[in-house]
């Protein structure tokens, strides 16, 4: 997919600075947890007596869907997630008629760090963060999660050197979609909403909450939402990958 408009706001000018998301912006985050259910699934199922490993996988994603569809469950659950993972193992078990709760422990354990291992930036972001860099273009980043978490990802990858400031949930004790983390970007790159870009995946958390403020807000298909939902998100540009930054900048 290239460079687009969905029929609403059809010119853009060049920004101050760059706010962008972290999961699923610049790090393969669904992707990778898809990879890493699909894999312990596999491991698992026939010891836990199940006829395929798509048997078990349908089963924790009911439970995921269960867990994270509440608004209270969703709030906790992306500041703890080993805890959350425990939880939605735990209720698949007794979905299924099993019990086990060290089993089901276990499980999730071994999923949140398989995780994490197959979690990597999306291919050209360095270049694509350097190339706005060179443009004269600052940029910062707004993620939620726990502090440890985040913050280990960042490092993990290099990433904190490209950025002015990363801002996280789990640090400031709110994020995404509240404005207050918005705010703040704002308020440390001393810059009006209309000199700053959003750039983020997810509508409900980046690009709503972007368009009420003013910043012009760009949208990153990952393939993890709806065309519906991007026409009702109303982003100032939807982008396939972030290499399409590049071009924007000139």
């Amino acid at each position: 997919m290239g460079t687009e408009t969905l029929g609403h706001i059809g010119a853009y000018i060049r920004p101050s600075a760059v706010l962008f998301d972290l999961d699923d912006t610049i790090v393969s985050y669904d992707i990778a947890g898809r990879h890493a259910w699909d894999e312990i699934c596999a491991e698992y199922y026939k010891g836990l007596g199940f006829d395929s490993a798509a048997e078990f996988r349908t089963l924790i994603d009911g439970s995921r869907e269960w867990y994270w569809s509440d608004a209270g469950r969703f709030l906790k659950g992306r500041l703890d997630l080993r805890s959350a993972r425990r939880e939605i193992v735990s209720d698949a078990f007794t979905r299924s008629g099993r019990s086990g709760e060290i089993k089901a422990f276990e499980i999730a354990d071994r999923f949140t760090a398989r995780h994490e291992e197959l979690i990597h930036p999306f291919p050209g972001t360095t270049a694509v963060l350097e190339a706005i860099r060179c443009a004269g273009v600052r940029m910062g980043m707004l993620t939620n999660g726990a502090s440890d978490r985040q913050n280990g990802k960042i490092d993990r990858f290099g990433l904190r050197d490209y950025f002015e400031f990363c801002l996280v949930e789990g640090d400031l004790g709110f994020g995404k979609p509240d404005r207050r983390m918005f705010m703040k970007a704002l308020e440390l790159l001393d810059l009006e909403a209309s000199e700053v870009w959003m750039v983020g995946d997810n509508p409900d958390l980046d690009i709503f909450p972007a368009n009420e403020l003013g910043i012009f807000s760009i949208w990153v298909d990952r393939g993890n939402w709806s065309r519906e939902k991007a026409v009702q998100a109303r982003p100032g540009r939807m982008i396939g990958s972030l290499s399409e930054l590049k071009d924007m900048m000139t």
